[in-house]
């Protein structure tokens, strides 16, 4: 039951008013739930029901300051999102939250005493964000708007001439600088419009004289309410209104016409067939002149089955970016794209979205294979396909792409053939170990939990029988919870591995990683023996007892948990792990007699293989390796130790690698010039092999030419230090600034990880 009393939502809005206008970043539903735990979405929604559209006189707190506003459009925003992902993943409660608030809606649309514009603005929300609002509830909020716009209109009536002015002024608006941005005016509108105003509002764009209403208008044929595309649909059938249909349009109409159901497809079937036979020529499919993309930006997926990708393109010399959310079941959602802006504002949201998920530029490879895939799925799902879809693929290149269903497990079976290794009982192995850790890291794996009805009937079961946090619950988890979702996270992780396959850059997660897990999974490798699967159901046993507010070790069952061993500690947050003793073999081979003046030590090659991994530009093993043995080469017994030797270099470069992926640097020695033991100070060595590491990739002139001023100069403070302690003699004092050395380790990574992976 909500709290009726209005004040705790005036508090939150107040407090996140002032957040928002000190410069804070918006928060998801999440972050809400943690600041404000007393709350629901569904409280939040009722509340603002309750507090200003049935009881209008708290609007003037509204007026009061415009970050009030703008806080309540952000927790709407947020509480809507989130009870959508709710019923888009079938929980009942959810769907019962929705059939509440559809009530409220239907007592206030029937009342007079009640802030009308904010009822407006709130009906259009929930049709922005997706909803799909009954039939009963369309048919009484179309003749709210018509009774509304009569009054209006009585009052001060507009004839046609003045609309047409009031259209060519919007027009001219540089905000709206596509026929995508008209559309996206007027669309949430045509929902809760009386049908036939709608349609009619629409034709005329067609026959306007400005070209971004008349293309807008073809637009609406992908319009998520079906009432308005067969309205709109009917009137094209006629030759009077074929006549202002473009090239441009009728290239439009061939290829929305794959996205559209089978009886909407019949229909732009004979439309095209129309235009074609009065000799209206199809417009050449190209990129807009200076239209480049720059990069594509990919979030992992969450537990809930949805990936964002961002696309940055540069046009002319104004940039823009299009967003779009791939979601399991429903394809592609929540389609957007900003307005022709400045460089530095698009960076802004890119790093903004890397902030808050963990995210990899790919190439264009996994666009080509997922934006069809998600076309299939939103046909599937009868969910409508964004307009601003169709703009993201025109600029992307991609000629009409057809809905295409992806075959999973073809797409494994070839990679086992091309990669024998995915069957290799070692390898295996270890990617299952990998995939043990993925959790402890909290990046790609965020959300990484089931959360649906069946979800909490299983948990609540075990709770019921075995104990809240008892062993047994832990160990029956992983197959009560998972086994029926089998081929939801074989599906999802093949996706994965695509996604890592096509991946930019040099860091991030391996993908022979995830096609491995989705192997066990296609083959029926029971779900307690997948390590990751077991560490899924864990989470989800932990979120719904978080859920009920109890602890998740309950008291009375600390008698049946495993004491931990005080060896066993959590791992560190890297893919890759080496041996003990591959480093001590490695170390041995180093420091042997037969190796060339020169030869760098252990410490000296942990140091180049930081810097390399920090670095701006990739360094292939074929530059790094002379340096191990200072230019000389090296003679190896025969091939196979040469293979070890090697083998184990690589797997270290691998592991420093991950030390800065995840932010996680790490010294192999302690930061000081005294003796540990080794026929080398270890600290000046690694030094050493840091400065090395900077010539190998380019020198400062590489390291420093793209970044800004200030960046540039700390980076040049820190390496100096390095340098300084790299060439330490041991005559005189130590280096000063030593006691602050690990903020070169700090600096570096933060470098690596925000400004040489994004450059652009």
């Amino acid at each position: 039951m909500a709290k009726i009393q209005s004040g705790w939502l005036m508090e939150v809005l107040g407090e996140y008013g002032r957040h928002l206008k000190e410069g804070g970043r918006s928060w998801g539903w999440y972050e809400f739930k943690d600041e404000y735990s007393d709350h629901t979405y569904s409280d939040v929604l009722e509340q603002v029901v309750h507090t200003f559209i049935y009881f209008g006189g708290q609007a003037k707190f509204l007026d009061e300051d415009p970050h009030h506003m703008d806080a309540l459009e952000h927790i709407v925003s947020a509480a809507l999102q989130e009870m959508l992902i709710q019923i888009r993943d079938g929980q009942q409660k959810a769907k019962e939250n929705w059939q509440e608030l559809e009530q409220k809606l239907l007592v206030a649309l029937k009342q007079k005493n009640i802030d009308k514009e904010l009822l407006h603005w709130l009906l259009l929300q929930i049709t922005d964000m997706g909803y799909r609002p009954s039939d009963s509830f369309l048919e009484v909020t179309r003749k709210w708007m018509a009774d509304r716009f009569e009054v209006e209109e009585a009052v001060d009536v507009i004839d046609e001439l003045e609309m047409q002015e009031a259209l060519l002024d919007l027009a001219k608006n540089e905000v709206i600088d596509t026929e995508f941005s008209f559309y996206e005016v007027f669309a949430n509108q045509m929902t809760h419009l009386p049908q036939m105003a709608a349609t009619e509002l629409i034709i005329n764009f067609l026959c306007f004289d400005e070209e971004k209403a008349r293309e807008a208008a073809l637009l609406f044929l992908l319009h998520p309410n079906k009432d308005v595309r067969n309205n709109i649909l009917g009137y094209l059938c006629t030759e009077s209104y074929q006549s202002f249909i473009s090239s441009l349009g009728l290239r439009r109409l061939i290829t929305i016409r794959n996205w559209l159901c089978e009886e909407e497809r019949i229909l732009v079937d004979s439309i095209i067939r129309d235009l074609r036979i009065s000799g209206l020529e199809v417009m050449p499919a190209k990129i807009p002149e200076g239209t480049k993309l720059i990069k594509n930006l990919v979030s992992s997926i969450d537990g809930a089955g949805a990936q964002t990708i961002l696309s940055f393109f540069r046009m002319g010399d104004k940039y823009r970016l299009i967003g779009a959310v791939i979601k399991e079941r429903y394809g592609l959602i929540d389609v957007w794209c900003t307005p022709l802006s400045s460089k530095e504002d698009c960076n802004e949201v890119l790093l903004r979205m890397s902030d808050e998920v963990y995210c990899l530029e790919t190439s264009m490879d996994y666009l080509q294979e997922m934006l069809p895939y998600g076309l299939s799925l939103n046909l599937e799902a009868n969910q409508a396909v964004p307009p601003e879809v169709l703009m993201w693929l025109e600029l992307l290149g991609l000629d009409a792409p057809h809905p295409q269903p992806l075959n999973h497990q073809y797409v494994l079976h070839e990679w086992q053939k091309e990669n024998p290794e995915l069957l290799g009982k070692g390898t295996i192995k270890k990617s299952l170990e990998t995939s043990s850790k993925w959790h402890w890291r909290e990046d790609f794996t965020l959300g990484w939990f089931e959360q649906d009805d069946e979800a909490e009937r299983v948990a609540d079961g075990l709770f019921t029988d075995h104990g809240v946090g008892s062993a047994e619950a832990i160990n029956l988890s992983a197959n009560l919870i998972m086994e029926g979702r089998r081929e939801k996270w074989f599906t999802r992780f093949v996706h994965l591995a695509l996604w890592a396959k096509s991946n930019a850059k040099k860091r991030g997660p391996i993908w022979k990683d995830f096609a491995i897990v989705a192997g066990q999974l296609n083959e029926g490798v029971p779900m307690r023996e997948i390590p990751i699967m077991g560490e899924i159901a864990n989470k989800t046993l932990e979120y719904y007892m978080e859920l009920r507010g109890e602890a998740w070790w309950d008291d009375k069952n600390e008698e049946v948990v495993v004491p931990a061993d005080e060896d066993d500690e959590l791992p560190s947050s890297v893919s890759h792990i080496i041996d003990e003793d591959d480093l001590l073999a490695l170390e041995l081979f180093l420091e042997h007699e037969d190796r060339a003046l020169g030869t760098q030590n252990v410490h000296q090659i942990q140091g180049m293989f930081f810097a390399l991994a920090c670095a701006p530009v990739d360094v292939s093993a074929d530059v790094w390796l002379p340096s191990v043995f200072g230019g000389l080469g090296c003679h190896y017994r025969n091939k196979k130790q040469r293979d070890q030797i090697v083998g184990i270099m690589l797997d270290l470069y691998d592991c420093i690698t991950d030390t800065v992926l995840y932010a996680v640097p790490s010294l192999p020695c302690e930061i000081d010039f005294a003796d540990q033991g080794c026929r080398y100070l270890p600290l000046r060595a690694w030094c050493q092999g840091l400065i090395e590491g900077i010539k190998l990739s380019g020198g400062l002139e590489e390291w420093c030419g793209a970044l800004d001023r200030k960046v540039s100069k700390e980076l040049r403070a820190e390496i100096d230090l390095v340098a300084e302690a790299a060439y330490f003699i041991g005559n005189g004092e130590e280096p000063g600034g030593m006691e602050n050395f690990w903020s070169v380790l700090e600096t570096l990574v933060n470098i690596a990880n925000n400004c040489f992976q994004d450059e652009l």
